[in-house]
């Protein structure tokens, strides 16, 4: 008696070995298909090597052959090259922009004489450098704004900006546009 119940836990646990064995490679299979193929529809890439990739999905030995490995390098190249083509894309300029490349401090130094220009044009008073009527309450809006998002360009373009540049060109803009509308007795 004893005999038969190890000959019947043996292959048992033989059975269970190899239909875990099984299942568990029909499972990566089947997974690894199934997010191949999303990535295959996201990715707008005409690379030949993502045409390739049903093969090696077809193969028997997928799990041991590297096969996996390969499938996700695949994917990671043709994902990172579209990526680069559209970050590319998006770094061009449109029609009515320029790209201008200099030192951030040279930047920061454009922006502190456009804001002196500013208030010198918005300045109820004459000036002796202003040649030309004061501008109108928009105008002067308008340019305080477009300073603003100038500053921020500045910013995005230095990516390691401290907590206290941050607070600092805050308060420089929050100032700007106070100095805007008390100028023109909207404050």
């Amino acid at each position: 008696m004893l005999e038969l119940s190890l000959i019947v836990f043996g292959v048992s646990a033989l059975a269970a070995f190899l239909g875990g064995k099984v299942g568990y490679r029909m499972g990566a299979k089947r997974v690894a298909a199934a997010i191949t193929d999303f990535f295959r529809h996201q990715i707008k890439s005409s690379d030949n090597d993502l045409k390739s990739i049903p093969a090696l999905l077809a193969r028997r030995s997928m799990l041991a052959d590297g096969s996996l490995r390969q499938i996700a390098n695949k994917l990671h190249d043709a994902a990172w090259n579209e990526g680069m083509a559209e970050g590319g894309r998006f770094r061009q300029p449109k029609a009515e922009e320029s790209q201008v490349t200099m030192n951030r401090t040279e930047l920061e130094d454009v922006a502190w004489l456009a804001d002196t220009g500013l208030r010198v044009w918005i300045s109820p008073a004459d000036q002796p450098l202003r040649y030309g009527e004061r501008l109108a309450y928009e105008k002067a809006e308008a340019l305080a704004n477009v300073l603003g998002t100038f500053e921020r360009k500045i910013a995005l373009g230095f990516t390691r900006e401290t907590e206290d540049d941050r607070e600092r060109r805050f308060t420089i803009s929050l100032n700007r546009m106070q100095r805007v509308w008390s100028a023109y007795g909207k404050l």
